[in-house]
């Protein structure tokens, strides 16, 4: 075979596998239509991803939240998922706008400017459990907007945070931040001077806030804040030194760890890990008994100042 045919034709044949893959390996991303998915008739404003029954066979979630009616031709009032193929409604929806969704213990958790949820009062807050919405205590209110919830996020100590324009969570007086324990509202010291739109965490149950406030516990913050706290173990009591005055707040919060943050709101939930082994309160906290009782004998009586 001529040899100067060969290369001729290995030439021709390099040219268009080059010319093939060319494009492949250079292949440009773009917007996909809602990636196949049929949409909404009205805005979307929220967006995360649910497990119903996290390790269990049930595919995770898509879910959505705003001020539509439709969900592709499924009627899903403000809120829907889709699992991949369908969209499906949760419950009969809610009666207005969501803002905000989250994940929390497991249930999804949806936030905006509505008054009832599955036709359950729920004011502007409320958890889907996989079958129905319920309320969390008696929500939250107050606020110049109609979208009073526009941030949810989940603490690492299990806690869920909301930001807004509300002023009262619960019957506490929560300018535009507040924390839910699983049983009651609290709130971020004074709060914002005004709205919260976003809100993140960081290690150690910190939280960062974002919005249009120019104050943030009374202190100049324009616009952005950052929430922590000044732990010292063993101060159970919240007054800067782990002395004798300390035992009975500690007993209160192994015997009633709601009542002891209802009690001394504010102070810090580490300043009961004396052990630093990231456990404390309630039955979490029989750990730090020796600790404690150490800490007590080693002051000699006298108090021991915190950092």
């Amino acid at each position: 075979m001529n040899s100067k045919r060969v290369d001729v034709a290995f030439v021709v044949v390099l040219c268009i596998v080059c010319a093939s893959a060319g494009p492949a390996m250079g292949q440009a991303c773009d917007w996909l239509r809602g990636d196949g998915i049929p949409g909404v008739d009205n805005p979307v404003y929220a967006a995360t991803t649910w497990d119903p029954d996290a390790a269990g066979p049930e595919p995770e979630l898509l879910v959505v939240g705003g001020y539509f009616s439709l969900a592709g031709d499924v009627v899903a009032n403000s809120i829907a998922t889709w699992d991949g193929s369908r969209w499906s409604p949760l419950g009969s929806g809610i009666n207005g706008g969501v803002r905000a969704l989250a994940v929390y213990n497991g249930e999804l958790i949806a936030g905006g400017s509505f008054t009832t949820a599955g036709g359950a009062t729920c004011n502007r807050i409320a958890p889907w459990d996989g079958a129905s919405w319920q309320p969390l205590g008696t929500g939250l209110t107050g606020g110049s907007s109609p979208d009073v919830v526009r941030a949810l996020a989940a603490l690492p100590n299990g806690d869920l945070v909301a930001g807004g324009a509300f002023t009262k969570a619960g019957a506490v007086a929560c300018n535009r931040i507040a924390r839910w324990d699983g049983e009651v509202w609290s709130s971020f010291g004074t709060g914002m001077s005004a709205h919260v739109f976003a809100l993140a965490t960081l290690p150690g149950d910190d939280v960062i806030a974002g919005g249009a406030f120019r104050t943030a516990g009374g202190q100049v913050s324009y616009f952005f804040a950052h929430w922590g706290c000044e732990v010292c173990p063993g101060d159970l009591n919240c007054d800067g030194v782990v002395s004798f005055d300390d035992i009975n707040p500690f007993v209160l919060a192994l015997s009633n760890w709601t009542e002891w943050r209802f009690t001394y709101t504010g102070c810090p939930e580490r300043n009961a890990d004396i052990n630093g082994d990231g456990q404390y309160g309630g039955l979490n906290g029989f750990g730090d008994i020796n600790p404690f009782v150490e800490l007590l004998a080693g002051s000699g009586g006298y108090p021991i100042p915190c950092p």
